[in-house]
């Protein structure tokens, strides 16, 4: 029975993924152009090489650079696993995004069940990993939203099922899947030592053979069953193995091509003293720069961060009104061993994108990592919701507790099922001509390398070769484009309050700058002369 509703809410899944899918044409940000673009080049034969650069954190030699130095790989490896059948294009990059965002749902689905063994909370889980609110557009873009949800998901459930079962498929799954989450993001660390901590944790656990987990407010046959207690450390060493053997040819390429198993570049943003930083060309971004900022700064960009993820988690992750009930499932499920490793996972995520990634974190790093405990929030939250009903209805005697569950069960699945349309519909409706501009430019320039905003667009949208334009000022700009033989400038209304602001429209000038051409008042292009030195 379970095998049906599992295909069923895959079919429905994957049906609406595909419609949802259709009107999403192009990349909507630099992610997902960057994604896309290192795709485009691994599907045509280039390899992981990347003809731009988009931050100086570790800066490259040369323009032509190997890739994926600072995002990880496994997202362009699925689009041009898509792209090498069906064709070089977004659409056909979106493929691999749209069949396995579509086992989300029956994720869910079998995470609720196992916890409840109550259909009503496994098809509720199961729809609202379907209409998942803000992440809902999300699922099915060239990013990295929905290969960590699912690998990390999964590898949190194996990990769960190991320690259960004792048996060491479970935990081979669970190495294999943090792996794969660790290929998609940097961050994908976190779930690693999170699962290394718990399973010789979990071997200090005194059960009786036979017992049950008490989840208070769940019925007898609702409990999980525990298994006889079984060696944990043939299981810890497959995880660790499965982990290592997933990372390897990604961890002796980078040995190969830059000295290292991992780059270096991303521990920097630790040392941020804001968000644009991460663009700066030649600023010092080290303890002792982050020190010298002072204790009152960073006091104050912390508290920054606390405020912004605390809303990320409660209006993102949590959809507004099921975070409380997730909160009060959560509580019952304390003893859940399942949910004791995914809340932990979560308490480290949220801690690690606060007060360690202060900007990358509020920015969207922890948005993006977030969707891997979506089915743990979304299960616990109909358990909290049956408690809170039941809480109510002793004190309301007109309340009928199992018609009063199945009402407000629905209203959280429609209301989740209307922010999944308004998000999507906003980014339908979000207009941004720098696309067609950047265009138009690389038909004119199609063999100059030129310095602006977002150089995976860029590329994405025809151009040659380009690098990103630093925060400092113009001089510090002009070492840039020297170094790295850019010979345009090309400046957006995006930078309106960036150093080179006035630029914009001849708003100031540079004997080493001419303004060349504008295209559809969005992009001036600006030819970079030669120092006279």
């Amino acid at each position: 029975m379970i095998r049906k509703s599992l295909l069923f809410f895959f079919l429905l899944s994957l049906a609406i993924r595909v419609l949802t899918a259709l009107p999403q044409q192009h990349p909507g940000n630099m992610d997902e152009a960057y994604h896309t673009v290192n795709a485009i080049t691994l599907a045509s034969g280039g390899g992981f090489v990347e003809d731009f650069i988009w931050n100086y954190l570790n800066p490259p030699e040369t323009v032509t650079h190997p890739g994926n130095l600072y995002w990880m790989p496994l997202t362009g490896i699925i689009a041009a696993a898509g792209m090498m059948p069906g064709g070089i294009s977004w659409s056909a990059g979106q493929w691999g995004f749209i069949l396995l965002s579509a086992l989300l749902p029956p994720l869910g689905y079998l995470i609720a069940w196992q916890v409840s063994a109550k259909k009503r909370h496994a098809r509720s889980a199961a729809l609202l990993m379907l209409f998942s609110g803000f992440y809902f557009p999300v699922w099915t873009v060239i990013d990295t939203f929905t290969p960590f949800a699912l690998a990390g998901a999964l590898s949190l459930y194996a990990a769960w099922r190991a320690l259960e079962t004792g048996h060491y498929r479970w935990a081979i799954l669970a190495g294999v899947m943090t792996g794969l989450a660790h290929l998609t993001r940097a961050d994908g660390a976190l779930l690693f030592l999170v699962i290394c901590f718990w399973f010789p944790v979990s071997s200090f656990e005194f059960r009786v053979p036979g017992s049950r987990f008490r989840v208070s407010g769940l019925s007898r046959n609702q409990q999980t069953k525990t298994k006889n207690p079984k060696p944990k450390t043939r299981n810890y060493l497959f995880f660790i193995l499965a982990y290592l053997l997933t990372m390897l040819p990604w961890l002796i390429r980078n040995l190969n091509v830059i000295g290292t198993p991992l780059p270096s570049g991303g521990s920097k943003t630790i040392w941020l003293q804001s968000y644009a930083d991460i663009f700066s060309y030649n600023k010092d971004l080290s303890l002792q720069s982050y020190l010298a900022w002072g204790w009152g700064n960073i006091l104050q960009s912390k508290l920054w961060a606390i405020s912004i993820n605390l809303q990320t988690l409660i209006a993102v992750i949590g959809l507004i009104v099921i975070f409380p009930l997730a909160l009060i499932g959560w509580w019952k499920l304390r003893r859940h061993p399942l949910f004791q490793l995914s809340g932990l996972y979560l308490l480290l995520l949220w801690l690690a994108m606060t007060l360690v990634f202060t900007f990358p974190g509020p920015r969207g790093a922890l948005f993006h990592s977030g969707g891997a405990v979506l089915p743990f929030v979304f299960t616990a939250a109909m358990i909290g919701l049956d408690a809170a009903i039941v809480w109510i209805a002793r004190r309301r005697s007109s309340w009928r507790v199992g018609s009063a569950q199945k009402v407000f069960g629905g209203g959280l699945i429609l209301f989740a099922l209307l922010i999944s349309f308004f998000a999507y519909a906003r980014q339908l409706t979000a207009e941004d001509p720098l696309a067609a501009a950047y265009a138009q430019t690389a038909q004119q320039y199609p063999a100059e390398t030129l310095m602006l905003g977002d150089p995976p667009l860029y590329l994405y949208s025809g151009g040659y070769k380009a690098i990103i334009i630093p925060t400092e000022e113009i001089d510090v700009a002009l070492q840039a484009a020297e170094r790295y033989d850019a010979s345009y400038l090309a400046l957006d209304k995006n930078f309106a309050s960036h150093p080179l602001g006035p630029f914009l429209s001849e708003q100031a000038v540079h004997p080493r700058l001419k303004l060349e051409s504008v295209f559809d008042e969005t992009v001036y292009l600006y030819k970079i002369m030669q120092s006279s030195k």
